[in-house]
């Protein structure tokens, strides 16, 4: 199918019309704003009936973007978008595409009232499993395949509603928003690690917006999982059968617990188990702490061609800690984002005693509070010893200090008050 030219099609002609008289044909879903070029998204959804041009079997490239390819790094369809000649069957001699049509679109971007009544009829209860991580990781597995379309995770609960002001938009258009910002912010860094919560919309997110990074292999991508069911005593007995582990390797192996750590990881690695129709190698830590007592890995970008020490150390940083350390100092700070109440005398549903019901006051705090967290609230991390004016040698003895990210990231000298943000003074002074 060649390109569709809207600028010599007659119902374009007729809408152009129809638009300076302020009348709009009834076949006619939109009309683009007057002396404004079409964009290739509106070419890819546009329908003219009487032009006899047939509709894209995807999406078009839009404004140098397009994310309609496999998203699995080891295909060799990664990166490759969809041809328009693709069809509905297997790969033959009559259908030689990359591609196969298998289900219609994802339709609008905004959640409808009936997309969603229909989505809280068909959730379910969540099946309590056994409480093993391993039953987790594969029930989410099997929870994907399931899906019509994998990358829709947001699933609502009859405990769930539409805001009564504005829209909700699907989590997967979000989240490929999301990550197609960050490639733009990100792009001149040299490596670039990304640790997901296993979710399949964020995985097709992230693989399909830094595609060419990661054939680049200049990006990787793990899931991680971890059991934050456990109880206090659950924890202690953990941490204290890991620090066996840790130590007896260290006694056999002779060496200082970090290398201990890297050896353990790289047997683990070796013997990964998988998961899922994807076969994804999932890989256990050895190290537990009361944050992330069972932590689970997988390596969604590996190509088998990256040095075992250099994989081990890479398993090694994953974490989500950061992560939830941020979200449980918004949920303590901000009182409209506090997790709900269950209330015994109301049958255990959910209360949100302080819920927003307009959607712009959470964009509003949540502004005020990245300002703070990233620049005025500070906290201790570890760094070597400034340099002696007298002697010009530096100690290789770390100190404690107190910064805040902005700080860490070279982006402020020192903490930024609360009267330099409300006053907007240039003259600032670091404390």
């Amino acid at each position: 199918m060649g390109p569709i030219d809207l600028n010599e099609s007659e119902p374009q002609k007729k809408s152009s019309d129809a638009s300076k008289s302020g009348r709009v044909p009834a076949h006619f879903g939109y009309l683009d704003p007057p002396q404004v070029e079409p964009s290739s998204f509106d070419l890819a959804i546009a329908q003219f009936p009487d032009a006899g041009n047939a509709r894209p079997r995807a999406p078009l490239e839009s404004d140098g973007v397009q994310l309609n390819f496999c998203k699995s790094p080891t295909c060799k369809n990664f990166g490759i978008p969809v041809e328009q000649t693709s069809t509905k069957g297997a790969q033959s001699h009559k259908n030689p595409n990359l591609y196969a049509i298998v289900s219609s679109g994802k339709g609008l971007p905004m959640w409808t009232a009936v997309d969603y009544a229909n989505s809280v009829k068909a959730s379910g209860r969540k099946n309590p499993g056994d409480g093993k991580l391993e039953s987790a990781i594969a029930d989410r597995y099997a929870k994907a395949a399931k899906r019509d379309d994998a990358e829709a995770t947001d699933a609502p609960t009859p405990d769930d509603q539409l805001p009564d002001r504005g829209m909700q938009v699907h989590t997967e258009y979000l989240l490929y928003g999301a990550f197609l910002r960050m490639r733009e912010m990100l792009d001149s860094t040299e490596k670039v690690r990304f640790f997901l919560d296993q979710d399949s919309g964020m995985r097709a997110a992230c693989l399909g917006a830094w595609a060419d990074r990661v054939q680049d292999r200049t990006c990787d991508a793990f899931y991680v999982t971890i059991a934050k069911e456990r109880t206090v005593d659950q924890k202690r007995n953990l941490i204290a059968a890991a620090h066996e582990e840790i130590a007896a390797a260290m006694a056999a192996l002779n060496c200082t617990k970090q290398e201990a750590v890297l050896a353990v990881l790289r047997y683990r690695i070796t013997a990964a188990r998988t998961f899922g129709k994807w076969n994804d190698r999932w890989v256990f830590h050895p190290v537990v702490t009361m944050s992330e007592p069972e932590k689970a890995l997988c390596h969604l970008t590996d190509y088998g061609d990256m040095d075992e020490d250099h994989l081990a150390w890479l398993y090694n940083k994953a974490s989500l800690h950061g992560v939830d350390s941020y979200f449980n100092r918004i949920r303590r700070r901000l009182s409209l984002l506090e997790r709900g109440i269950h209330s015994q005398a109301n049958a255990g549903r959910v209360w949100n005693g302080y819920a927003p019901y307009n959607p712009e006051q959470i964009q509003k705090l949540l502004d005020i509070f990245r300002v703070c967290h990233n620049y005025m609230w500070t906290r201790k991390v570890w760094e070597k010893s400034p340099i002696d004016p007298d002697t010009g040698e530096q100690s290789s003895e770390l100190i404690q200090v107190k910064k805040t990210p902005a700080m860490l990231l070279g982006l402020a000298k020192g903490v930024v008050s609360f009267e330099d943000v409300i006053y907007f003074s240039t003259n600032f002074v670091p404390k």
